[in-house]
């Protein structure tokens, strides 16, 4: 595989010159639609892969506003309708591309071990536990880069934990810059966005029992990914998350997590429950971790890609003529934006 990268705004049709397969990466918008229109005219597979549902975000944020431009809205349906073949990351996601496509293709997302810090310490149990037992602050953590944390509801959760325990807990982000309501009732935050594998390298050192994932009950996240689960089950952290379908499609209620429902009072009871009893939160970081270990893994990834490239070069014999049969040895050349 000959794999060329061109930046989104540097896309054009030049970039078909060669290549056997567009694979156009979550960049659906104006800039790249001239290399949607070249390599509809070639007959040049062209492959549109996404991992949000960029249909669904609600107007009001910068980043709502841009994806409900008319133009983004045009440019989104575009790729998505006239595409080889659109490639999801979830079943909601596939759902919504075969509203307009009817080649879909799922790709799950698995963790790639090798490429993130090798895990120290216990093979299983949570790494806040020992701090626990030896009578230190048990460690609540929050890890993201997104408002989550912030949901009225949330804040009011650790405002009760913070009203129950006192400095028994310690409750930390590392992702967020909070405003002054949500920063009074942390001890620690780590704010910005710095790369995956030295950002999961924080995460674990913070030694946390206990990960917060709480998500609203949306149709954009919805088709989001249990990514946070993700990354707390590698960190050996027990994992409290929202009971909305991006979870409840993976996990299981008591053994890979636990699931609370949007309030204030419930989040607070299930954080309790585990600050109190950390024989619990071993048992849940070592079912999260065998599901990690068997599910979440980068060959579910590998396969998906084969899959895909599969699907490309099947793409590419048939638009050959038979006089070119000697050249399918030749190595397919993949350009992606």
């Amino acid at each position: 595989v000959d794999l060329r990268h061109v930046e989104p705004e540097s896309a054009s049709p030049a970039a078909l010159e060669g290549a056997d397969a567009v694979l156009v990466l979550r960049a659906f918008e104006d800039v790249t639609l001239p290399l949607l229109d070249a390599a509809r005219g070639k007959d040049v597979p062209l492959v549109a892969s996404w991992d949000d549902d960029f249909l669904s975000i609600p107007p009001g944020t910068p980043i709502g506003d841009f994806y409900n431009h008319p133009s983004v809205v045009r440019a989104i349906r575009r790729f998505l309708s006239e595409s080889s073949l659109v490639v999801a990351s979830t079943p909601p996601l596939f759902a919504r591309s075969a509203e307009h496509n009817d080649q879909v293709m799922e790709a799950i997302y698995g963790l790639d071990e090798d490429s993130v810090p090798r895990p120290t310490g216990p093979e299983t149990g949570s790494v806040g536990a020992g701090a626990a037992r030896a009578g230190r602050p048990v460690r609540i953590g929050f890890y993201g880069s997104n408002d989550a944390l912030a949901l009225p509801w949330m804040v009011e959760a650790l405002r009760l934990l913070r009203a129950r325990y006192g400095s028994a807990i310690e409750i930390e982000a590392i992702g967020i810059d909070p405003g002054r309501e949500l920063a009074d009732l942390l001890d620690w935050v780590e704010p910005g966005v710095r790369g995956y594998a030295e950002s999961l390298a924080s995460l674990r050192s913070r030694g946390w029992a206990i990960g917060l994932a709480p998500l609203a009950d949306s149709a954009f996240n919805s088709a989001k990914q249990a990514t946070k689960f993700r990354d707390y089950a590698w960190a050996g952290i027990a994992t409290v998350c929202s009971r909305v379908p991006a979870y409840e499609r993976v996990l299981l209620d008591g053994i890979h997590a636990r699931f609370a429902d949007e309030s204030p009072e419930d989040w607070a009871e299930i954080v309790s429950w585990l600050v109190e009893h950390a024989d619990e939160r071993d048992r849940l970081v070592r079912g999260a971790r065998a599901l990690l270990e068997h599910v979440h893994v980068q060959s579910l990834t590998d396969a998906s890609w084969f899959q895909l490239l599969w699907r490309m070069g099947a793409a590419r014999d048939v638009a050959r003529s038979e006089e070119h049969t000697s050249e399918l040895q030749s190595p397919y050349v993949i350009s992606y934006a």
